[in-house]
C-alpha cells in the first residue's frame, strides 16, 4: 500500500462521527503524557504523599486479603479491640469502584493462581495516576463532545482538563472519579434525549448504575450538587422530550429497581454504622466548628500563574519547598487566557448552557463553598444529616468538581470565538478584558511576593502576559 493511500484511508477512519475516532486518540494521548508527566515520579520513586500515603493500610489490606485468603479484608485486628475496616473501605474510600473493582479481580485472580504479591504501592500509583485521571479525561471528552459542536473547543477543555487541578490533586486526595461519574451520566443524559434508541437507554442506565454502587463519602463534593441542578436545568429546556420518556413505564420501572440493587450494599453498610462500628449519629457526622469557610476568590484568580492557596489564603508558590504535597494541589490555574474567555462567553454566547454554568458557579463559589460561614447551606448543615459527613466543604468542593465549572465556561468563550472569528467587537472585548485582568494579575503577583523577581516562577508569569 502507498504512504499516501494509507494517509488517506487514515484520516477518513479518524474523520468519521465528526472526529470520533481522531478524538478518542487525543483522549487517549492526553491520558498517557498527563500520567506520564504528573504520576511518573510516584511509580518511578514507588512513593506516596498527603492522604494517599495516609490511607494505603487500607489500599494493601483489602488486596492483600484478595490475594492471600481470597476475601475482601473484612476487619482489622490492629486497633484496640480490632474495627470493621470494610465499613471505611466501602463507605470513606470508595471502593465499590469499578477501576478499584477490576484491579481486586486481577489479585484475586493471581492468588487464586500461586503469584502473591507483597507491595502494591506501584498498584496503587496505577489506579490513581493513570486509571482515574483517564477515566476522569473520558467523561470530560463525551460531556464536551455533547455541548460544544466545535471540535477546536472540545480539545481545549481536554489539554485545560489533562492538567487540571483535579488531577493534580488527586495526586494526594481520594476518589477523584466520583466527578468523573456524574459527568459521564450527563453526558449519557444528553445524548438519549437526543436520540431515544435502546443503545442510548442502556448507556444512561448503566451511568446511573454507576453512581447508585459507588455512592459514598465522595459523592457530597460534586455529584449531590451537580446532578440534581443538571437534572431541573435539563428537564426544564426538554420538558416535552422528558414527558415521552416517563411515557416509557417499563424502562422507568427497570431502571429503577436496578438502580435500588445496586444501592443496597451502600445502605446496608451505612445502616450497619448503629450496632457494628456502635457510632451514634452525632459521631458520624462533622463538629460544626469544623465547617469551615472556602475562598471564593479562587474563581477570580484562575487565571493568574505563580500563586497557590494555604488554608484558603492566597500564598506564593514556594518553589524551595521541599515537601511536594505542600505546593502541589492547592491552586486553580487554567490558563491566562481563561478568565478572559469566560467574561466573554457570558457577555456574547447564546447557547443554552451558559446559563448553566452562569448559575451554577456563584452557588458553588458563594453559597456551598462558605459551608456552615453561608446563610443558606448552613441552615441544612445545622442538622445531623449524611451532607454534614463532609466537613471539606469549603477548602477541598473547588478541587473535587468545582474547577470545572470554570474550564466548561472557558469553553463556552472559546467556541463563540471560533465561530465568530471575524466579529471585531467580540475580539475587541477579549482584548480589553484580557489587559484589564493581566493588569489585576501582574499587581496581585506583586503584592503576594515580597520580592517577586526573586523567584523564577513570576519571572516565567510575567514572560507569559508580555507575550
Amino acid at each position: 500500500m502507498r504512504v499516501s493511500d494509507f494517509k488517506k484511508k487514515s484520516n477518513a477512519f479518524l474523520s468519521r462521527n465528526n472526529g470520533l475516532y481522531l478524538q478518542l486518540l487525543i483522549v487517549i494521548l492526553l491520558s498517557f503524557f498527563s500520567a506520564a508527566s504528573l504520576a511518573g515520579v510516584f511509580m518511578n520513586q514507588k512513593a506516596l504523599i498527603g492522604d494517599r500515603l495516609c490511607i494505603y493500610s487500607y489500599f494493601y489490606d483489602m488486596l492483600h486479603s484478595l490475594n492471600v485468603f481470597g476475601e475482601i479484608s473484612w476487619w482489622n485486628p490492629t486497633v484496640q479491640n480490632g474495627f470493621p475496616q470494610y465499613y471505611t473501605s466501602m463507605l470513606g474510600l470508595g471502593y465499590l469502584n469499578p477501576l478499584f473493582v477490576l484491579i481486586a479481580i486481577i489479585v484475586w485472580i493471581a492468588g487464586k493462581i500461586g503469584i502473591h504479591i507483597t507491595s502494591f504501592i506501584r498498584w496503587d500509583v496505577f489506579y490513581f495516576g493513570v486509571m482515574e485521571p483517564t477515566l476522569f479525561l473520558f467523561s470530560v471528552w463525551f460531556f464536551a463532545r455533547q455541548i460544544f459542536k466545535n471540535k477546536i473547543t472540545v480539545l481545549y477543555v481536554l489539554i485545560l482538563s489533562a492538567f487540571s487541578v483535579g488531577i493534580v490533586t488527586n495526586l494526594s486526595e481520594i476518589d477523584f472519579s466520583n466527578t468523573a461519574f456524574g459527568l459521564l451520566f450527563a453526558a449519557c443524559l444528553l445524548k438519549y434525549l437526543d436520540k431515544s434508541n435502546e443503545k442510548n437507554y442502556l448507556l444512561l442506565l448503566l451511568s446511573f448504575l454507576v453512581i447508585a454502587i459507588t455512592a459514598s463519602y465522595y459523592l457530597l463534593f460534586w455529584n449531590i450538587l451537580f446532578i440534581p441542578a443538571f437534572l431541573l436545568f435539563v428537564y426544564w429546556h426538554n420538558r416535552e422530550k422528558f414527558n415521552e420518556i416517563f411515557h416509557k413505564k417499563k424502562r422507568i420501572i427497570l431502571g429503577l429497581v436496578l438502580v435500588f440493587i445496586c444501592f443496597v450494599p451502600n445502605l446496608l453498610i451505612y445502616l450497619h454504622g448503629k450496632d457494628i462500628t456502635r457510632k451514634p449519629a452525632h459521631e458520624k457526622v462533622a463538629e460544626y466548628f469544623r465547617l469551615q469557610p472556602g475562598n471564593p476568590i479562587m474563581f477570580l484568580t484562575a487565571s493568574v500563574p505563580s500563586i497557590s492557596y494555604d488554608n484558603n489564603t492566597i500564598t506564593p508558590y514556594d518553589h524551595n519547598n521541599k515537601r511536594i504535597e505542600s505546593e502541589l494541589t492547592y491552586f486553580d490555574y487554567i490558563g491566562i487566557i481563561g478568565i478572559p474567555l469566560i467574561l466573554t462567553g457570558f457577555v456574547f454566547s447564546k447557547s443554552v448552557w451558559k446559563n448553566f454554568f452562569l448559575l451554577m458557579t456563584p452557588l458553588c463559589a458563594l453559597v456551598v463553598m462558605l459551608a456552615g460561614y453561608s446563610p443558606l447551606f448552613s441552615t441544612l448543615l445545622f442538622f445531623n444529616t449524611p451532607v454534614r459527613a463532609n466537613s471539606h466543604w469549603g477548602d477541598l468542593s473547588f478541587f473535587f468538581g468545582y474547577f470545572l465549572l470554570l474550564i466548561f465556561s472557558a469553553g463556552i468563550g472559546l467556541d463563540v470565538i471560533v465561530s465568530h472569528y471575524y466579529n471585531k467587537i467580540l475580539k475587541l472585548f477579549l482584548a480589553v478584558a484580557f489587559s484589564i485582568y493581566s493588569l489585576a494579575a501582574v499587581g496581585l503577583i506583586f503584592f503576594t511576593y515580597q520580592n517577586p523577581f526573586s523567584s523564577y516562577v513570576t519571572g516565567f508569569s510575567f514572560c507569559l502576559y508580555l507575550t
